[in-house]
């Protein structure tokens, strides 16, 4: 079904913040994790919830649409010193993408029951800030360096197709829709940016 809201954690706390896709606050959304680093909305099975990445102490965690806690997702074992920077979800909620730290920024695919199916490490693109799924066109976007940050295209195989700089400063996150609309998440200004899917032009929320 195609999401109707969008949902934003504020790095470093519990909670959540639901907003409509023209900008008007519907509510907060507080969860069972504690200092969380980015969220990812789910609806398998019809059933709506979040995956979230949480600090301190790291954790992937699974909660459902109230934000209470369902189970703990565990990396693989060999990535498991590896610090989780960022989550999306692709399109059927079947795959889970996870943007990891190091001397080489790496994504990780994973089926839902936490095993490891697919690994990007993509060379030329460094410091992942957010990730997303883009469901119209079956490729990731990450966003990279977050204070003069370009956001890249790139296939499932790790292909870079394409890039472009949002006017936004200190961006932090994005998401895109089923429509194509681009949602890119300003820090410094806390608006939401929304890009058409030819980004000819632009406007906040």
């Amino acid at each position: 079904s195609t999401r109707k809201t969008l949902c934003i954690a504020e790095k470093g706390k519990g909670f959540i913040f639901e907003i409509s896709k023209a900008g008007v606050p519907l509510g907060t959304i507080f969860t069972d994790a504690v200092n969380i680093s980015d969220v990812a909305y789910t609806s398998m099975g019809g059933q709506e919830g979040f995956i979230i990445i949480q600090e301190k102490p790291e954790d992937i965690l699974e909660t459902d649409r109230h934000g209470c806690l369902l189970r703990s997702l565990k990396l693989p074992p060999e990535f498991r010193e590896r610090k989780v920077k960022a989550v999306t979800l692709d399109s059927q909620g079947e795959k889970l993408y996870l943007a990891l730290s190091g001397e080489r920024d790496q994504i990780l695919e994973l089926a839902m029951d936490g095993r490891l199916t697919g690994s990007l490490s993509i060379n030329d693109i460094q410091n992942i800030e957010a990730l997303c799924y883009d469901p119209t066109s079956k490729h990731l976007l990450l966003l990279s360096h977050g204070s003069t940050g370009k956001i890249y295209e790139v296939t499932l195989q790790g292909e870079i197709l394409g890039d472009f700089t949002p006017e936004v400063t200190q961006a932090k996150g994005i998401t895109r829709d089923e429509m194509g609309l681009l949602y890119v998440v300003c820090q410094e200004t806390r608006r939401i940016y929304v890009y058409l899917p030819k980004k000819e032009s632009a406007q906040a929320k």
